[in-house]
């Protein structure tokens, strides 16, 4: 999906809540966040990133990967740093908000269901990422990741604690798209 959409997605959603549900910021998770709650978000970021790449090669052991789809790296070296930079905060920060503040809060409110509120939202989470990479990859490293960041946010509450362990996450793109340049 196009940077551009996620942003206008995510703001689309911010006028929904403000305008439209005469909603609270604190009803999608945008909050005052303790130090510590950014120290525990850093930390799961690090252990979920160094948990990409033992992820990625056992998916890859049990699932065949798709001839044409990328991998990390292809992507990370296929694009200029600058435009994966701009890639990983709009994922974390749109992402965060479309597929995990937004919806919980609602499908908790709606239902009272923790599982409802995160398997929901998971599968149109699921479905943008399958257009860019292999099944192993969706299957073996965006939806584990998908369901901890979900229980993440359903546990601190907090929109930015949640896009910050995603852009630690997805940092190693940019460090790698570094590298070759």
């Amino acid at each position: 999906m196009g940077f551009a959409v996620l942003w206008a997605s995510a703001c689309l959603v911010l006028v929904v809540v403000r305008r439209g549900e005469q909603a609270s910021w604190a009803s999608v998770g945008i909050r005052r966040t303790p130090p510590l709650w950014l120290l525990i978000a850093v930390g799961i970021g690090i252990l979920l990133s160094l948990l990409v790449p033992a992820l990625s090669l056992l998916a890859g052991l049990v699932l065949p990967t798709a001839a044409g789809t990328g991998g990390v790296d292809t992507v990370a070296t296929s694009l200029p740093w600058a435009l994966i930079l701009l890639g990983v905060v709009t994922a974390a920060v749109t992402e965060e908000l479309l597929f995990r503040a937004y919806p919980i809060e609602r499908l908790l409110a709606r239902f009272r269901s923790p599982w409802a509120a995160v398997l929901v939202p998971l599968v149109p989470f699921t479905v943008i990422h399958a257009q860019e990479w292999g099944i192993a990859h969706v299957i073996g490293v965006v939806i584990p990741l998908g369901l901890a960041l979900s229980v993440l946010y359903l546990w601190r509450r907090n929109l930015l604690v949640v896009v910050v362990a995603h852009l630690l996450v997805d940092a190693p793109l940019v460090v790698i798209s570094l590298g070759q340049g």
